[in-house]
């Protein structure tokens, strides 16, 4: 409905940011990206507005997974992102230690 009644919406990045209290932050983003977002908003180690918003490793997973987007995401990377921001903010242990990337 937004991108119906916004003029000039096609000139901007249209961004979700779901927060993920009942557990639908991933899928809730990623239908966003289905109804014509481009950015999604997320956390790493679960850091994020109020320690809930959509996962980003399960993000990127799920988006690669369809053939109709594009990602620009170094995934061997992921971990290792994980991995440092464990160590400066000792949260999160469990995303990379857990975390597959192919």
């Amino acid at each position: 409905m937004i991108f119906n009644q916004v003029p000039n919406i096609d000139q901007a990045v249209v961004s979700v940011h779901c927060h993920d209290d009942l557990g639908m932050a991933v899928d809730n983003s990623l239908i966003a990206l289905s109804c014509g977002v481009r950015q999604i908003e997320c956390a790493i180690n679960g850091l994020g507005a109020r320690k809930g918003n959509a996962d980003f490793s399960k993000v990127v997973m799920e988006v690669s997974k369809q053939e109709n987007y594009q990602l620009e995401i170094n995934t061997s990377l992921m971990s290792k992102a994980a991995e440092l921001i464990f160590q400066i903010t000792g949260i999160g242990e469990y995303y990379f230690k857990h975390m597959i990337v192919k």
